[in-house]
């Protein structure tokens, strides 16, 4: 009868301890889970023509190889090979001064060009052919564009040097 109880308290126990706030596991792939609300998050907003469960399935079945994919470099990549905090600290600032810049042209940019410019453009052109009006607008653009990063960056460095927050050793 002890046997009994104690089986009974175990059971009731692990039970118990499963009814946690842990959402269940769709898939296991090794150390991994993908529950249904990670999955949900996976999948973006879709037509409601399309068919829900396979598109589901395919998400399923990308995860997982994402997921056996990573394991097998882990498994097989050397620490230096995996080591990878370099890179990722360069592609991130480069991110952030990319997201910077777009938006300093976008408030800073003069996308206005006359027709007087587009006829400068043309005569101050080493080309004999008459360029076409939107590619002369785009080049002009380009080009603003990048006297305005140019300015912008001369600027920041001034600014950072001027506050002694660039130092030469």
């Amino acid at each position: 009868m002890r046997t009994f109880v104690f089986v009974v308290f175990c059971a009731c126990a692990v039970g118990l301890c499963s009814c946690g706030h842990k959402e269940p596991a769709l898939v296991h792939v090794f150390d991994s889970k993908l529950t249904a609300k990670e999955l949900q998050a996976l999948i973006p907003p879709f037509d409601k023509e399309a068919d829900s469960v396979e598109i589901r399935q395919e998400y399923i079945d990308a995860w997982i190889l994402r997921q056996v994919m990573l394991h097998e470099a882990q498994e097989n990549l050397s620490r230096s090979e995996k080591n990878f905090d370099r890179l990722v600290r360069e592609y991130k600032e480069n991110l952030l001064i990319d997201a910077y810049e777009n938006k300093m042209l976008s408030q800073g940019l003069d996308t206005i060009i006359t027709a007087e410019e587009i006829a400068v453009y043309q005569t101050d052109s080493d080309s004999t052919e008459v360029l076409d009006t939107e590619l002369i607008r785009c080049s002009i653009l380009q080009q603003r564009k990048m006297e305005l990063l140019k300015s912008l960056r001369k600027e920041a460095v001034s600014k950072a040097k001027e506050k002694g927050e660039v130092l030469f050793y």
